[in-house]
């Protein structure tokens, strides 16, 4: 299962200084002059096609632990990506470190709502597409390590009662 990626999406300069937090330790390389982030050649394969080869209970953990990390320092360097599913999430075919890939609808946000939302994203993602339970808990797990991991999982069980629906301030 071994695929590929480079992309470049154009971004905005608050963007531009957010993913230059965020990237540190990536495949994303920043090209300030352009305005444009280009990911690195990830060589390996997608989460989704490694959780439907049906990986051992703790490799999942270790895993899915990961990418919750992944995708708390993505948060925390308030970037929401938007379109967080298993297949936009690359794994290093040696290492199986994840890749965040696919930026095209990421914004910047510091608000709990909107990275609540985009994890509900990936937690629908998870469960419409893959038959083990679970999973999305341990996302979780690793998420919660992020600095504001905990406060925007309890944001979370709002979302979940009303589905990604935003909020409707004033």
């Amino acid at each position: 299962y071994t695929t590929s990626t480079t992309r470049s999406t154009l971004l905005t300069p608050q963007q531009l200084r957010r993913f230059a937090n965020a990237a540190a330790g990536s495949h994303a390389l920043l090209r300030l002059q352009t305005k444009r982030m280009y990911m690195s050649l990830v060589e390996g394969g997608t989460l989704k096609a490694w959780i439907c080869g049906m990986p051992a209970a703790a490799d999942l953990t270790a895993v899915l632990g990961a990418v919750g990390r992944a995708l708390g320092a993505l948060h925390d360097a308030d970037v929401v990506h938007g379109d967080l599913t298993s297949s936009n999430v690359m794994l290093l075919a040696d290492t199986r470190e994840p890749s965040l890939i696919d930026f095209g609808l990421s914004y910047v946000s510091a608000l709990l709502e909107d990275k609540a939302v985009d994890l509900y994203v990936m937690e629908r993602a998870l469960e419409s597409t893959h038959t083990q339970p679970g999973l999305m808990d341990l996302v979780l797990t690793g998420y919660r390590c992020s600095k504001r991991g905990a406060a925007t999982v309890a944001r979370l069980a709002d979302v979940r009662l009303r589905g990604r629906k935003r909020v409707m301030v004033g």
